[in-house]
């Protein structure tokens, strides 16, 4: 800060300057954060979405009998594909460890700012039961 011949006090255009560039450089590096934040925001809100999609499908799955399980092994839709860009649900049944047990895995793929996601989640049945080997 200057003083002048009359008592006054002032900033030099330097000081000013140089204020204006660090008082930038924050405010830029504070903007990156901000989108850095919203995408991961989007990006979970879509993971969400996905996620209760496939809770209602394993359950209605599991409310199904050890023989209509079988039957399952195709893609199926949801309302809440209409939340997610490009959404496809996938129903695969495998028999795991002899003819009593069947692996259920379900598959939500969509698309994310260009990126291919995906969320699973498996379950198995038997012919006793849900998750009874």
């Amino acid at each position: 800060m200057k003083k002048y011949k009359d008592g006054s006090r002032g900033f030099t255009l330097i000081e000013v300057l140089v204020a204006m560039g660090l008082l930038s450089a924050v405010l830029l590096s504070m903007a990156g954060f901000i989108a850095y934040g919203s995408h991961l925001l989007l990006k979970t809100e879509q993971v969400a979405i996905a996620s209760h999609i496939l809770e209602k499908r394993i359950e209605d799955v599991r409310s199904k009998n050890f023989d209509e399980v079988s039957l399952l092994n195709t893609s199926f839709i949801d309302d809440d594909f209409s939340r997610l860009q490009n959404a496809q649900g996938l129903c695969q049944v495998v028999n795991d460890s002899g003819e009593d047990i069947k692996k259920v895995t379900l598959s939500v793929l969509w698309t994310f700012r260009g990126r291919q996601m995906r969320r699973d989640v498996l379950t198995l049945i038997t012919r006793g039961g849900v998750d009874k080997k």
